[in-house]
């Protein structure tokens, strides 16, 4: 699946692409053998932080990582608490090179906002309106699409109650803000005043009003039809804050000199509708959430998006690599965002990456190898002949390397899971001592020496590798070749190195200038 045409999709998408705490805790406790005291018990509902609940999910899955138990997940899930069809919360899994936590929630916008277990760099809301949308069929008939392609459940704010719901969750904001951090609020030009008095009044400052244009405005005959979206931003604390981020769209006009030259006006911004696709009643186009979220916030820093809706702002910054926690009062907006972002971004990029997961061929959780017994003869206690030794012949090229002077259980089990997964290794073989030196008779062991090698060197550049950002956002590896010398490569989808450059190809930056101009963000000692 890669679009979401009707709701049958979502349903779909959810069923699988999702666990709930309960299957997940029933597969720790069949086959991890790991015991926790009341490991089954759900947490605590009247918990109003999500602290308990996350750590249990993490604290799991660790602990199994730890034991040596647990497989890398090779494709994005949700694990959720509640049913499936009506998940409250959500947490997102992703597959190795995936930095960014996603968290989803049912919950009022200002309770949102009040019960997060820390600071947040950016909150980024597209707030209702006010304008009757989703229960006024007056103020809904004006706009010529097919309804039965619409998610349901859209809540407005009736215009009475706008400015007292706008106080109250931008008050919320602003407390959840650390020094230094800044709310983004996208509504039209009408509501950018309320928001800016709120902000104001809960002791933000000013720092702009950005005009986003807004293409197929809505035809007027008594005044100018309304044809821009405004950003505004607000900062906590001083505006000349060293710890407020600014770093300029790397996608917008420069000066005749190139250098960065960032206006107010974005005149480009693209659509936000989506052709003959199941969508929400309200969409913001990508290309706006995007540099709202460049512009305020670095690489692994907390997004929180307390309207959520058709769920742009948790797709963007899943894909930029930020941290993510949406929340909104519609359900079907929840699972609407949690499968959109599955079906349509996370799922096509990674089955061409791992071609096995959890659901067509690999476990969430244990291998299913049996353990062996920490003992002297460890080799002995495999039944398989040629399981046997290949492994018996793969120990000995390791050793051989350097790369292990004593074989222990945990090697082995590791060259049993990579010999089952590897076909094309299981060939008799013929050991008498001097295998090494017949290369007919040593080459499975040896084809599982490079298998073990490989995989050891995609661990180091997924999880070792040095990672450094752009001044633009664009994140690259670096490569220590000497003391003095730094090669930096892109990233693939996975987490690997792809290539060497030496220029950004997002900003055509010069990298080793600007690694000489932030020498400290390298993490080297040279």
């Amino acid at each position: 699946m890669t679009a979401l045409v009707t709701e049958s999709d979502v349903m779909r998408t959810l069923d699988e692409g999702t666990y709930t705490m309960s299957e997940l805790y029933e597969l720790v406790a069949e086959r991890a053998e790991i015991a926790r005291d009341r490991g089954l018990e759900p947490p605590d509902a009247r918990h109003r932080t999500d602290t308990i609940w996350r750590r249990r999910v993490r604290g799991v899955l660790q602990n199994l990582r730890e034991k040596g138990s647990a497989q890398r997940v090779h494709t994005s899930m949700w694990v959720i608490r509640g049913p499936r069809r009506a998940p409250q919360q959500m947490l997102l899994l992703t597959p190795v090179g995936r930095p960014s936590d996603v968290e989803l929630v049912v919950r009022d916008a200002a309770l949102l906002l009040c019960t997060l277990d820390e600071p947040v760099d950016l909150v980024l809301c597209d707030p209702p309106y006010g304008l009757g949308r989703g229960s006024d069929p007056e103020a809904t008939r004006f706009y010529r699409r097919d309804h039965t392609q619409v998610v349901p459940g859209y809540v407005d704010v009736p215009a009475e109650q706008y400015s007292e719901f706008t106080h109250e969750w931008v008050s919320a904001a602003a407390a959840a803000l650390r020094p230094g951090g800044t709310l983004a609020a996208i509504t039209g030009p009408q509501q950018a005043a309320i928001v800016q008095c709120a902000a104001e009044a809960a002791g933000l400052l000013w720092l702009n009003s950005v005009a986003a244009h807004r293409q197929f405005a809505l035809r007027t005959t008594r005044k100018f039809a309304c044809s821009h979206w405004t950003i505004t931003m607000m900062c906590q604390g001083k505006l000349s804050s060293d710890r407020r981020v600014f770093n300029t769209p790397f996608d917008l006009p420069k000066a005749r000199s190139d250098a960065d030259y960032p206006l107010d006006w974005w005149p480009e911004n693209g659509r936000a509708d989506r052709p003959k696709l199941l969508r929400y009643d309200n969409s913001l186009p990508d290309k706006i959430v995007r540099r709202t979220i460049e512009a305020c916030t670095e690489r692994g820093q907390l997004v929180v998006d307390p309207c959520v809706g058709s769920g742009t702002s948790a797709i963007q910054a899943w894909q930029l690599g930020r941290r993510f926690i949406g929340g909104d009062v519609n359900p079907h907006a929840i699972r609407f965002t949690a499968t959109r972002l599955l079906a349509e971004h996370a799922w096509p990029s990674e089955r061409q990456l791992f071609p096995t997961n959890h659901r067509n061929g690999g476990s969430l959780l244990p291998q299913q190898t049996t353990p062996l017994d920490p003992g002297p003869d460890l080799l002995g206690q495999l039944e398989d002949p040629t399981e046997r030794a290949v492994i018996e012949v793969t120990l000995d090229f390791i050793v051989m390397k350097g790369w292990l002077e004593e074989p222990d259980a945990d090697l082995i089990g590791e060259l049993r899971d990579l010999y089952a997964a590897n076909p094309s290794v299981h060939v008799p073989m013929r050991f008498t001592g001097e295998v090494l030196h017949d290369s007919a008779q040593a080459r499975p062991g040896q084809a599982l020496a490079a298998l073990y090698e490989q995989k050891y060197q995609e661990r180091w550049e997924r999880e070792d590798a040095e990672r450094w950002d752009c001044a633009c956002g664009f994140t690259f590896v670096l490569y220590p070749w000497s003391s003095s010398r730094v090669y930096f490569y892109t990233l693939r989808e996975d987490g690997l190195f792809d290539a060497q450059v030496e220029k950004c190809p997002r900003c055509d930056r010069d990298l080793a200038k600007l690694r000489a101009e932030r020498p400290g963000q390298l993490g080297f000692a040279f």
